[in-house]
């Protein structure tokens, strides 16, 4: 018999009042939704760090872009608003050179 604590998954997020790690336990039923995809689906660039993981779960966008697009525009961002073609393209040609 497995141990209670080997068998439940969790995930890790960063608050966003007090900016700690938080650490919670996920549903079993609901944690097969948190499927991270390779690249970001907003500038097209790998996602390769455990930020990129948590700012595609909270926002779907890599860390990047959620510090670019998302931060200071929470309400808008959970309104719908996205990016125009023209403010990306120029994102994703600034970050080519980082």
């Amino acid at each position: 018999m497995k141990n209670k604590k080997e068998t439940e998954k969790i995930w890790v997020e960063v608050d966003d009042e007090s900016g700690y790690w938080i650490e919670k336990k996920l549903d079993p039923r609901i944690s097969e939704s948190y499927n991270i995809p390779a690249k970001c689906p907003l500038c097209t660039f790998p996602m390769r760090e455990i930020y990129d993981a948590i700012s595609y779960t909270n926002h779907e966008c890599c860390s990047k872009c959620y510090v670019q697009f998302v931060e200071g525009r929470k309400d808008r961002w959970s309104a719908g608003w996205r990016p125009g073609k023209e403010e990306l393209s120029k994102f994703i040609e600034k970050r080519k050179f980082f």
